[in-house]
């Protein structure tokens, strides 16, 4: 029973200074997420023009001239024809070439299976766009009836998320 306390008091301490860690980077980080999400908002053309400024107008036309996603798109479609892959090459003569073969089509695999384009296109542009941009790596089963599991790429399109 005492050895049931202590193993509740250690996850306990390990969950509040889990917390602590959340809201420090919390705090920290909500002011440029909060930028991020603005400018993304602007890119997109949803969001030019704040409501105080619209009230101001009273009945003036408030229009929206989106420069700005040309010249986004122009960035992210470079990326898209060089497109960045997951490489491993042998670095010294310890390494073994084959083995970094091997490794280089079990990446090729994992990328092609999860469709990475999507999430690193999107992850590309919400960084270009607000200056954050996140994937994940996750794994999955690979069916119902089996422990086998997959190496998957996914994308995260809202970067309030993370």
């Amino acid at each position: 029973m005492a050895k049931r306390k202590k193993e509740q008091k250690a996850e306990q301490d390990v969950l509040s200074l889990m917390m602590e860690r959340y809201e420090e980077c919390k705090i920290s980080c909500s002011e440029v997420y909060k930028y991020a999400v603005e400018d993304i908002r602007f890119a997109s053309g949803l969001v030019q023009w704040d409501e105080q400024s619209k009230r101001d107008r009273k009945d003036r036309p408030c229009l929206v001239e989106n420069r700005l996603g040309g010249m986004i798109h122009q960035v992210c479609n470079d990326q898209r024809q060089n497109r960045p892959m997951i490489k491993v090459l042998p670095f010294d003569d310890a390494t073994d070439p084959e083995t970094a073969k091997i490794i280089n089509g079990v990446l090729r695999h994992i990328q092609y299976r999860s469709d990475s384009e999507t999430a690193f296109d999107t992850a590309f542009y919400n960084q270009v766009a607000g200056g954050i941009g996140f994937f994940r790596i996750i794994t999955d089963y690979c069916d119902d009836e089996s422990f086998d599991q997959d190496i998957l790429i996914k994308r995260i399109a809202n970067i309030e998320s993370v």
